[in-house]
């Protein structure tokens, strides 16, 4: 049994907030510099997301490697490999003037340093710590995606515009270096949860297999997997590139995303206290309907900031909310002893979806300079995820060492 929280575990949450800070406030660094690269250099739209496609492939591969070393060997190594690469990718693109220097840094190393600093992994390990007030601990620890944001992209996007617009990059890698002391203090070499001895002897391709043949699993990974077409791949990279389209200015356009990445916190915290309290598969079909009604919205931003605003509102409350809740029924229905390696197969599943969404985005605006198109796709596939939900039945509430 995981221990009661005690001072140790919250400070784990808190390094995994910050953690998860420098991971998201980097990889949002290339929508908020696209157009940058792309009048600098004399680049395509789609040839710029093409680096973004390329990182969420490497997170494909890196997100089910960093959850099974989690799984084994506790947060430590697997967080310094992750800020070592986010520390390299943004030096990398600081000083890059080609387009292999751009692709290298933007797509292999981000990629490698956003799989292992991630959700999945932050999420195992704070399981690991917590036997009571787990989900709210997941939910604060994850936040750090979003609340970091809040507050490091309005000052990336005041670097660009008035000091030099690649320093953002550069600034990032600081934060990560600098974070990196923290992580080797607190988080220790194991967490408080061990394997059982059956599961210490079970190679990689047993437990792959093992969730192979779960219908839960199956089903999170197919909403999932469209989950990422619908928020990294269109929204993430696309947003800032399409407010340029409709007429606002990066600080326009910063102010509207960190409302999104306000909207992320709350909408963690909220789900977070909501995925111990109702049905959660029907929570997460609730959350995916609901945001597919949001691209309604984003296609009437165009001279309507009122629009922009409740558009970035009201995606923020429905992004990153549904992490908690798949959480929750990873903990409970698969256990907490394959949990990094089931998000983190989650996650490759996630990573695809974005990547597909990522480039189909970019060269839909390479086809007809316009975005409306990728905005009615995410739309379709945000219902279609919604219908995936529904068909998973809700298990126990309180999280299982092994699947049972």
């Amino acid at each position: 049994m995981s221990p009661a929280p005690g001072r140790r575990a919250w400070a784990v949450v808190a390094v995994g907030f910050g953690a998860l800070a420098v991971s998201f406030t980097g990889r949002a660094l290339l929508g908020l510099t696209m157009t940058s690269w792309e009048e600098t250099f004399g680049w395509t739209r789609a040839f710029a997301s093409s680096a973004g496609a390329i990182a969420l492939a490497a997170t494909a591969i890196a997100s089910p490697l960093a959850g099974n070393l989690a799984d084994r060997f506790g947060a430590r190594p697997v967080l310094l490999a992750g800020l070592a690469g986010l520390a390299c990718t943004g030096l990398v693109a600081y000083g890059a003037t080609t387009r292999w220097e751009f692709l290298a840094a933007l797509g292999v190393l981000g990629g490698i340093g956003y799989g292992f600093v991630a959700q999945h992994v932050i999420a195992a390990v704070v399981a690991a710590w917590f036997a009571t007030r787990r989900g709210l601990a997941t939910a604060l620890a994850i936040a750090g995606s979003t609340a970091g944001q809040l507050l490091l992209i309005p000052v990336m996007a005041w670097l660009l515009a008035n000091v030099a617009w690649n320093l953002p990059f550069a600034a990032n890698a600081a934060l990560a270096l600098l974070l990196m002391p923290a992580v080797w203090l607190v988080t220790g070499r194991r967490t408080p949860v061990t394997l059982h001895a059956a599961q210490a002897r079970e190679s990689l391709g047993d437990r792959l297999r093992r969730l192979a043949r779960s219908h839960t699993f199956r089903a999170l990974f197919a909403s999932f997997t469209l989950c990422g077409f619908t928020t990294t791949g269109v929204v993430e990279t696309h947003l800032f590139p399409y407010a340029a389209l409709c007429g606002y200015v990066p600080l326009e356009s910063a102010r509207a995303f960190s409302v999104l990445a306000a909207g992320n916190l709350a909408g963690m915290i909220l789900t977070g206290w909501l995925v111990d309290r109702m049905h959660r598969p029907t929570l997460l079909a609730a959350i995916f309907v609901l945001r597919a009604l949001s691209f309604v919205v984003l296609m009437g931003i165009a001279g309507n900031p009122p629009a922009l605003f409740l558009f970035a509102a009201m995606f923020g409350l429905l992004n990153f909310s549904v992490f908690p809740v798949i959480a929750g029924i990873v903990a409970s229905q698969l256990g907490v002893g394959i949990m990094g390696l089931a998000l983190g197969v989650l996650f490759m599943g996630h990573s695809l979806g974005a990547a597909t969404g990522m480039i189909l985005a970019g060269v839909l605006f390479d086809l007809f300079a316009r975005y409306v198109w990728v905005w009615i796709i995410a739309l379709v596939l945000a219902l279609l995820a919604g219908a995936i939900a529904l068909t998973i039945r809700d298990g126990p509430r309180t999280p299982t060492l092994a699947t049972a």
